[in-house]
């Protein structure tokens, strides 16, 4: 392993402040077994790697806006929805903050 390998080792607070997540979930995490960890002399670290890969498994990808396609057909989108059989959930405005 070489110094850099040993840079990118981060413990389980350093790694927990690089995702923005609690220590705690780091944790569990790695008693489940969804993050790959080493142990070196009792201490646990995960490389810095893993946790950009984990991050780039998560992204969700971003879709075309649905009004564009409404727009092209010349209907509205709850008519749309309601003609094909699909139900329309909108969002509530203005409920509990």
């Amino acid at each position: 392993m070489s110094n850099s390998d040993v840079n990118d080792l981060l413990t389980v607070p350093e790694s927990a402040s690089f995702l923005r997540l609690r220590p705690s979930t780091i944790r569990a995490w790695i008693l489940r077994r969804r993050i790959p960890y080493l142990k070196l002399g009792g201490r646990v670290c995960l490389r810095r790697a893993d946790l950009e890969t984990l991050v780039e498994r998560s992204l969700v990808p971003a879709v075309s806006t649905v009004r564009d396609g409404f727009k092209s057909a010349g209907t509205s989108p709850p008519a749309a929805a309601h003609e094909s059989g699909t139900s329309v959930v909108r969002p509530v405005r203005g409920g509990a903050k």
